[in-house]
């Protein structure tokens, strides 16, 4: 744990490897989607090397790349959206700090009542 001031691996440093306090954090990982109707429920995890997140930012759009909209969720690494109109969108998120905002994590594409 990076910045605890604790020799968390036992080699005699402490906080080695640590990013520094004006990085921006990596993306984040383990970016999973369900779609259960037309209800959307989005989950990820902090990344574990980057500078420390403060918020999150999830992405979306009609393209692979494109960012139609953007929903900031504060501290939260989940999110759920209901009553999402039908179509194919393409997800990610992003981790943001007072440095600024990171790469976007892995894109998913949803599928809401598209029949092929």
């Amino acid at each position: 744990l990076c910045g605890d001031r604790i020799d968390n691996d036992f080699d005699g440093q402490i906080d080695e490897g640590c990013p520094s306090p004006t990085a921006v954090p990596d993306a984040p990982v383990q970016f999973s989607a369900a779609v259960s109707g037309a209800n959307v429920s989005l989950q990820w995890l902090p990344a574990l090397t980057g500078g420390p997140p403060l918020g999150y930012v999830v992405e979306a759009g009609l393209a692979p790349g494109r960012t139609d909209w953007r929903f900031p969720v504060g501290r939260a690494t989940h999110m759920n959206a209901p009553n999402v109109p039908r179509g194919r969108y393409f997800v990610r998120v992003r981790a943001t700090n007072s440095n600024g905002q990171g790469p976007v994590s892995t894109e998913r594409t949803l599928s809401i009542g598209c029949t092929s």
